[in-house]
């Protein structure tokens, strides 16, 4: 994709959002009017850059910024976690064995140490999914340190050779699709991600596949950028270390489940953001969202799960807005596939149906959850035959490909059709690229 279209975003309106929020916490003190005088002028300025900063699509390559736009909306449920959640941070957050929380507590106002404190956490926290006394540093860590050469040979291997090879050959697979190629709307495409669709032109295991390469370019993407990250400010900057970084994914941890996958396995940016706010909705005392303490109800099983179920609707509304502001005009104006199909691109179900099933994917994760723990339970209940590992492992990872392959096709199809198309997508010269062009291989 043509990178250079971040250019048409509103940069210099996102880049003041993000100077105000360390001055106001280093300028208004700890005092109740802190989170509405710092939200007045916050809001304002996302609202601006947010709303009223069209951008040019006519070059037909404004892609990258229209996504990155619906994606800073992340910014609006920041600010309200930092300013009406958190409320002053500076009384309880600090860096485990860099410094203390009393030490943080007497910078004093109006001082330059004071704002580079805040400068610190607030690009760690936007840019990581930690800090402000939430996960990292909201209780003592004493995990072992990671060494640099360690770190080093693990990113040469694993994420270089390993990684981006992998990515390369999922990549041109996609490429070279027919599908991709016409933006699913080619004739006889429409339906070509819709699994067991019998006028799909793709058998299921061409589906499978698709299926499992644009997960893994997913999240080769997110941790390319989560790495780089950790680079700028470890290598470059000299902020942070590198056990500041944790892995943004993790392991099933033998627990082969739709939860163990959302709560372990996959990348914890949304669901680091979207925590807070869902603790409180659920009930829980503002302080409990953000000092892992117990709610101030309980913790009643319905408050859990009426808990998971925000955390998915908001990460929903996440990602529906990051489809919304894709370059549909180049396409039909809507998704065939959706219950809204046919509709009028410019009518309210027109909109809906551009991303229906970018929102519709993650509050279908907590049914799954459901399910599988009813079905968990009355097995314990009733059943209670103890499977080995490798069964259960099977057992699992099945239940997992088929619940997540049928919605996650639906969504890539979304995408697809919000008007990528080839001619935008920067393919570096590759020994991938090489063959695949050489040999005119087609999936």
């Amino acid at each position: 994709m043509d990178l250079r279209s971040i250019y048409l975003l509103p940069v210099h309106w996102y880049l003041l959002w993000a100077v105000l929020v360390p001055v106001c916490l280093t300028v208004i003190p700890p005092r109740p009017y802190r989170a509405y005088v710092s939200t007045a002028l916050l809001y304002a300025v996302l609202v601006k850059a947010q709303f009223f900063s069209p951008i040019d699509t006519s070059g037909g390559d404004a892609s990258v910024a229209l996504i990155l736009q619906g994606v800073l909306l992340n910014l609006f449920f920041y600010t309200f976690n930092l300013f009406f959640l958190v409320e002053y941070p500076e009384l309880t957050d600090y860096r485990p064995r860099y410094e203390t929380r009393e030490h943080v507590r007497a910078l004093r106002p109006c001082t330059w140490q004071k704002f580079s404190w805040c400068v610190q956490r607030s690009v760690l926290v936007s840019l990581t999914g930690n800090g402000w006394n939430w996960q990292m540093s909201s209780v003592e860590h004493h995990r072992r340190r990671l060494h640099v050469s360690t770190w080093l040979k693990h990113f040469l291997v694993n994420k270089l050779l390993v990684g981006y090879t992998l990515y390369d050959v999922f990549f041109h697979i996609y490429l070279s699709t027919a599908y991709i190629r016409t933006q699913g709307w080619g004739p006889g495409h429409t339906r070509d991600l819709v699994l067991f669709a019998s006028d799909s032109t793709l058998p299921v295991w061409k589906q499978l596949i698709l299926a499992i390469g644009s997960a893994y370019c997913i999240h080769f993407g997110i941790d390319t950028l989560y790495t780089l990250t950790m680079i700028v400010h470890v290598f470059v900057l000299r902020t942070a270390s590198i056990d500041e970084f944790p892995p943004l994914f993790g392991s099933f941890q033998g627990q082969y489940t739709v939860r163990s996958l959302w709560g372990n396995v996959w990348h914890k940016l949304m669901y680091q953001l979207a925590i807070p706010q869902s603790k409180f909705l659920a009930g829980c005392d503002y302080k409990a969202t953000h000092r892992n303490d117990r709610p101030r109800y309980g913790t009643e099983t319905w408050r859990k799960y009426l808990m998971f179920f925000l955390v998915f609707t908001f990460s929903g509304i996440f990602h529906a807005a990051g489809t919304l502001n894709m370059p549909w005009s180049l396409g039909a104006g809507y998704n065939t596939n959706s219950p809204f199909s046919g509709i009028h691109s410019g009518t309210l179900s027109g909109v809906l149906s551009r991303c229906f099933y970018s929102f519709i994917f993650f509050p279908a994760q907590f049914v799954l959850i459901i399910l599988e723990t009813l079905v968990q339970t009355l097995w314990n209940k009733c059943l209670r035959i103890r499977l080995p590992p490798a069964v259960t492992a099977a057992i699992g990872l099945t239940w997992i490909c088929l619940s997540e392959v049928y919605l996650l096709q639906f969504y890539i199809d979304e995408l697809t059709k919000s008007g990528f198309n080839v001619a935008e997508l920067v393919v570096p010269f590759t020994p991938v690229h090489y063959i695949f062009s050489h040999f005119n291989i087609r999936f």
